[in-house]
């Protein structure tokens, strides 16, 4: 009887060994054509992931997650490109359109990364600020970034006006 109680007992024990050393392994092959095989998504060359699993991310650091997020952007961005093919109807007055916008949403991120910039800056000087003069300063400028950001989301609101029109010319002009 103790022989089939000890012998229940490893086969249950035996049985969830292999759940304590589950991990993610990610295969890729390096620049000689050799296999490689390795736990950290991150090691893994960034024109060979679509070929391992990106859905798990817990092992890692904020900045290795967004720079995974981008790169999956980036990606995706190409294969929409690649499937998105627009017919001779498509007239250079479509391409100067395009051209324009395109320069418009450039220097929309430009100005959106400024102000990021300029609003993480004031937030460090405002914790680091020691005196009620130096507060008052950092307050009117924050009022004043605060206006620049209002501005910038209506530049921001034209400009996806502008794209929507944008589309639906090109649709019409598709369609015809």
């Amino acid at each position: 009887m103790k022989l089939i109680k000890a012998l229940i007992i490893a086969g249950v024990v035996f049985s969830l060994a292999p759940c304590a050393c589950w991990a993610e392994f990610y295969r890729y092959k390096d620049a000689s054509g050799a296999w490689v095989y390795t736990d950290n998504i991150m090691e893994v060359p960034a024109d060979q992931r679509p070929k391992t699993y990106e859905g798990v991310t817990d092992n890692l650091s904020d900045s290795e997650k967004a720079k995974l997020k981008a790169e999956k952007a980036a990606r995706a961005a190409k294969r929409r490109a690649k499937r998105h093919s627009f017919p001779s109807t498509v007239s250079s007055d479509t391409d100067r359109a395009y051209a324009d916008l395109k320069a418009e949403e450039d220097a929309l991120t430009e100005m959106g990364k400024d102000l990021k910039a300029e609003q993480e800056a004031l937030g460090r000087l405002r914790a680091e600020a020691k005196t009620q003069e130096e507060r008052d300063a950092i307050n009117l400028k924050m009022a004043a970034l605060n206006k620049k950001i209002q501005q910038y989301e209506k530049q921001r609101q034209d400009y996806i006006k502008k794209v929507d029109v944008y589309n639906r010319m090109l649709q019409k002009k598709i369609d015809d």
